[in-house]
């Protein structure tokens, strides 16, 4: 029980956390995607990304800066997406993406993979390119959303009221419906 409590413990810190970067640092992060993995990627897909990343590995016992871990991670994200990116050029491959899950780099499911994980990555995948196609404020409010803020919250970090914040949040559900 110990283990589960002090996992909980510090999943709940991390996410906090990471709220708190979003809000504080969104911009200089979103400025660092751009310079980092350049004009031809979505630098709020690659900070989605990072912050995914973020909330799943950062140890706060491990004692580095938050900020400063955030933001290496977002840089080796878009460091890797121009690698992918080139390397495509290089083999004559047209649309690659900041996605390393993208086409022609997905890895077929191997006959140990069950059809319940087929399903899950097909829908981790169509996802993803719904999120794509969502302006950048639903975007925002549908991943304070999911890192478990309520709408009072949410209008509170992004200046808006609840009525807006719900109207943002009815607007990306019915996008992403879409896909």
């Amino acid at each position: 029980m110990y283990a589960t409590t002090a996992e909980q413990h510090r999943a709940a810190k991390v996410r906090e956390l990471a709220a708190t970067l979003y809000t504080e640092h969104y911009h200089r992060l979103r400025g660092i995607a751009y310079s980092n993995c350049g004009p031809w990627a979505e630098p709020e897909d690659a900070v989605q990304e990072a912050f995914a990343i973020f909330i799943a590995e950062y140890d706060p016992e491990a004692g580095s800066p938050p900020e400063r871990w955030l933001a290496l991670t977002l840089k080796r994200l878009c460091w890797a997406a121009s690698a992918r990116r080139r390397m495509a050029a290089r083999m004559g491959i047209a649309g690659i993406g900041y996605y390393s899950d993208g086409p022609p780099f997905d890895q077929a499911v191997s006959d140990a993979d069950t059809a319940a994980e087929a399903e899950r990555r097909e829908r981790v995948r169509q996802t993803r390119a719904g999120m794509r196609t969502l302006p950048s404020g639903q975007r925002r409010a549908l991943s304070l959303l999911a890192l478990g803020y309520s709408h009072r919250e949410i209008g509170e970090r992004l200046g808006l009221s609840e009525k807006q914040v719900d109207h943002r949040l009815q607007d990306a559900r019915a996008g992403l419906r879409v896909w």
